[in-house]
């Protein structure tokens, strides 16, 4: 019995084509998770720039088989993905996607971030229907891929080379449908218009110091960044994942003597020490799950990019 699988793609995720023999695109998922700020120029007249100041903050690459209620979830620290009951079928490209090519001169491929298994995770596709949704320059541009099975959809996961948290399997996708996001783990703290600069994770020269156009989202006419401002954003940050976004989180922050609430003396810290364990990854992961904002980006810079291997 024949039956499908449906992709869907959102965030800072970049298409590769014609660069894996035998493979017509690999989705990239850059590693995006660090803190950066930086200066980029860009156009404001005909021959004339402006430096634009930027930060970017973490995104947290996941996977799940249910956009709701998902059966089985999985943090993107280092996979490669396979349909593997996929059948022979063609490859089709329909719609419009974001060309790193046109923001950016000198954009080529990195071989470690592309090839090498320096990303979050790698999505093969042989074959299969690819269209993109979202109206180009207005909204985010999400990709779904549709690759028809023979039987129930089943995928593998495979560590790349270094990967933390390595997990290996073949899994059956009962909901016949998967979600690949590479999002914010909290959009409030952080300065969105700057976003898809972060597709050039994948490219040999990373984030670009000058843009040819404007990218997705960026406006033109941008705040001043100051570092108070910064200081401010790194702040709330920071306490989002203290407490974990919740009232109860504060209260054992609390608890701990972090945060000042009174000016009565505190109860000596529960913990009996200074040490203060954060837990096992696999439960620090877990807690980043349930504050990451997903599965839906909401702004045009948070879509996914295109590239061809010969850029």
């Amino acid at each position: 019995m024949t039956s499908e699988l449906n992709i869907t793609i959102s965030g800072i995720c970049t298409n590769v084509f014609g660069v894996v023999p035998g493979v017509n695109m690999r989705t990239v998922v850059p590693d995006a998770t660090a803190i950066r700020f930086g200066v980029v120029r860009i156009p404001e007249s005909p021959g004339k720039y402006t430096n634009a100041y930027y930060y970017l903050m973490p995104h947290v690459g996941m996977m799940r088989d249910q956009v709701v209620g998902a059966r089985n979830r999985w943090f993107l620290t280092g996979y490669y993905i396979r349909v593997v009951n996929a059948i022979d079928q063609p490859f089709s490209y329909s719609g419009e996607g974001f060309q790193l090519t046109e923001f950016a001169d000198h954009v080529s491929i990195s071989p470690q971030v592309v090839l090498e298994g320096g990303a979050l995770a790698y999505l093969d596709v042989v074959g299969g229907r690819v269209r993109t949704e979202g109206i180009k320059h207005d909204d985010p541009l999400i990709c779904h891929i549709c690759i028809k099975t023979s039987g129930t959809p089943r995928i593998s996961i495979t560590p790349l080379p270094g990967t933390v948290l390595p997990q290996w399997g073949e899994i059956v996708i009962d909901s016949h449908e998967l979600h690949i996001t590479n999002l914010d783990y909290e959009a409030v703290t952080e300065d969105a218009n700057f976003d898809f600069l972060m597709n050039y994770l994948v490219t040999s020269n990373g984030i670009p110091k000058s843009l040819t156009r404007l990218t997705p989202g960026m406006p033109a006419e941008n705040k001043k960044l100051t570092l108070r401002h910064l200081g401010e954003r790194l702040r709330a940050l920071g306490l989002l994942m203290e407490t974990g976004g919740t009232v109860e989180g504060w209260r054992k922050s609390i608890e701990f003597g972090d945060e000042p609430q009174s000016l009565e003396p505190l109860e000596p810290p529960s913990h009996g020490g200074s040490a203060v364990s954060i837990g096992t990854a696999e439960e620090v992961m877990s807690m980043l799950g349930t504050t990451v904002l997903d599965p839906v980006p909401f702004d045009p810079s948070c879509s996914f990019g295109d590239m061809g291997g010969g850029a």
